[in-house]
């Protein structure tokens, strides 16, 4: 049995009611530049995860999906998908990057 952080699991409860839902408009990038100066705010280390969660041991040129993996105080990390908690070995392989990698792809997103 997995027992999600209390704390992140209030925090997954706030952000059920405002994350964007998925539609042609909104995508993992979205989610993911939405929700992390949430929690970084509320003093959890959030890190940007990159990779295919259909395929194990992908390359960087592979990667299709962004996440969170955000770790509490305690030292404990959760894999923050679309502002839902995940536990499970994809969401902890892929690629680790920085807020401003994803805050580039955003940017040239919008302007193609």
């Amino acid at each position: 049995m997995i027992l999600i952080p209390l704390k992140i699991l209030l925090i997954y409860l706030l952000f059920s009611s405002w994350l964007p839902y998925i539609d042609s408009s909104r995508d993992c990038v979205d989610a993911t530049l939405r929700a992390y100066p949430t929690f970084e705010a509320l003093g959890f280390e959030p890190r940007i995860a990159i990779g295919n969660l259909e395929q194990q041991g992908e390359s960087i040129t592979e990667c299709d999906h962004c996440w969170l993996l955000v770790t509490d105080e305690d030292g404990h990390t959760t894999a923050i998908d679309w502002g839902r908690p995940y536990y499970d070995e994809q969401h902890f392989e892929g690629y680790r990057v920085p807020l401003k990698y994803l805050q580039r792809r955003d940017k040239k997103r919008d302007r193609e």
